[in-house]
């Protein structure tokens, strides 16, 4: 009996962990959608005009988004 409620707790906590995955996966891929169309109706700038905190926090997402691919 014991072994029976540890294979199903192991299984649930399994299946809440790939829900997790899921609902954060498409909400990041919304999020990023919604950037890119906001982004395109902006004027266009050239670099020089480009704010120092806009390219730091470019690089920052950039680099969150690379260490949570390496998560897995």
């Amino acid at each position: 009996m014991t072994a029976a409620i540890g294979a199903i707790n192991a299984q649930l906590r399994a299946d809440e962990q790939r829900l997790r995955r899921k609902v954060l996966g498409d909400v990041l891929g919304r999020l990023l959608k919604i950037v890119e169309e906001e982004r395109k109706k902006l004027p266009a700038r050239t670099s020089s005009e480009v704010p120092l905190a806009e390219v730091q926090q470019a690089e920052h997402v950039e680099l969150e988004q690379s260490e949570g691919s390496a998560e897995g």
